[in-house]
């Protein structure tokens, strides 16, 4: 759990613009980088796409180019963040 929380920094918070930026992220690791794909699925616009996936990669803090510690860290969020853990960033 530290990794996730580590490399997402504020992109963990649990706030419904956090979410929507995680989603918008994950979407876009697993569409291949595909904003068109991206927008069509959250049915918004590309712009929109390409706004939150920068915003979101301002806000952590992913080593290198490639975006596989990014993909893990986001799954790991999402696996968890219901968990029974109290404050599971601070684990």
């Amino acid at each position: 759990m530290r990794f996730a929380s580590r490399l997402l920094g504020p992109l963990a918070d649990d706030d419904p613009r956090m979410a929507d930026l995680r989603s918008t992220s994950s979407l876009y690791l697993d569409m291949d980088h595909s904003l068109a794909k991206v927008a069509s699925v959250e049915h918004v616009s590309r712009n929109a796409v390409t706004y939150r996936v920068q915003k979101a990669m301002s806000l952590c803090t992913p080593s290198g180019e490639s975006t596989t510690e990014l993909r893990a860290a986001l799954r790991i969020y999402e696996w968890l963040r219901d968990a029974p853990i109290a404050e599971w960033k601070r684990s």
